[in-house]
């Protein structure tokens, strides 16, 4: 899925809290790979050549500012997303099947 495909996902699909935080943790993936600056730790002082670009927000910024959430509330999705792995389609959460 690509970047604009999940910020739609993101905007216009009725998600679950446990299918927004997974995809919002994938989005993040996604974005530090597209901007490895943006990355927590990442030295963002000598990136080379790309110090002439123009840098991209960070992934909290970026993601606050397609969806209408606080940063905050992004932080604590991703990070709810990151504990809730990879298997997320592999359950209901608790919906009848």
């Amino acid at each position: 899925m690509s970047e604009d495909e999940m910020e739609t996902a993101l905007i216009r699909l009725p998600l679950t809290p446990p299918q927004e935080a997974s995809a919002i943790f994938r989005r993040k993936a996604t974005y530090e790979e597209l901007h490895p600056e943006t990355k927590h730790g990442a030295n963002q002082h000598t990136r080379g050549v790309e110090n002439f670009a123009t840098p991209a927000d960070r992934f909290t910024a970026a993601t606050a500012n397609a969806t209408g959430k606080s940063e905050r509330a992004v932080r604590m999705a991703s990070a709810r997303g990151e504990a809730l792995g990879d298997d997320l389609g592999a359950t209901n959460h608790g919906k009848p099947t």
